[in-house]
């Protein structure tokens, strides 16, 4: 079950549905009622926690779901399976595309008035979709090591895309041209130690500052 509670104690909310383990909770931008629930039965569920005992239920995926986004506008959600990729309308609960060509995606992020979608994968490639054809329009690679793209982050001008990798290098894409114009490598390559071990810390995020200007 997902327990709901108000903040001020007033209010409980219990959601029952799913038949295997939740994984992940992510609240509706646009709506303050929904919640959308990933679940290892391979299914999602909206929920308006005001009414809880009919949930729209978004089913498709043949593996547990790793990972969902809504679009900025609460209109779609992008969710991934360790082999597929699926849009997915909010307003009919219907599927409107599945997405080809990724392997375990490890990042998503929505761009130009979620028009555009971009994703990143343990293949280690971006792609960027248009959402409205639902069409490839480009295609990252070529970084220089194996693994997976940790997390990606447009700027906000969406000219450039900061893309991270898990060799810890910050590759910054120019929007115009398909070409890293920057790889940040500031960060230990095997990543800092703490105390006196030899754990491995890896890089795990990174994020624009709202001008532009910054990379943290």
């Amino acid at each position: 079950n997902i327990e709901v509670r108000t903040a001020d104690g007033s209010a409980d909310y219990t959601l029952s549905g799913h038949t295997a383990t939740v994984s992940r909770l992510s609240w509706s931008p646009t709506n303050p009622n929904g919640l959308l629930s990933l679940s290892d039965d391979r299914t999602m569920r909206l929920w308006d926690i005001t009414s809880p005992a009919t949930p729209q239920v978004f089913s498709g995926h043949d593996e547990p779901i790793a990972l969902a986004e809504w679009s900025p506008d609460g209109s779609a959600i992008v969710s991934a399976d360790l082999t597929a990729v699926r849009l997915w309308d909010v307003a009919t609960g219907s599927e409107r595309a599945q997405l080809p060509g990724h392997f375990q995606t490890s990042a998503i992020n929505w761009m130009n008035n979620s028009q555009l979608l971009t994703l990143g994968g343990s293949d280690n490639l971006v792609r960027v979709w248009d959402v409205s054809a639902s069409q490839q329009v480009a295609l990252l690679g070529n970084y220089g090591s194996a693994g997976e793209i940790r997390t990606i982050a447009w700027s906000p001008d969406n000219t450039q895309l900061a893309v991270l990798g898990s060799d810890d290098v910050v590759r910054v894409w120019d929007s115009a041209t398909g070409q890293v114009v920057q790889a940040l490598v500031g960060h230990i390559t095997r990543g800092p130690r703490v105390g006196s071990s030899n754990v491995y810390q890896p890089v795990t995020d990174v994020v624009w500052s709202p001008d532009g200007r910054f990379l943290a």
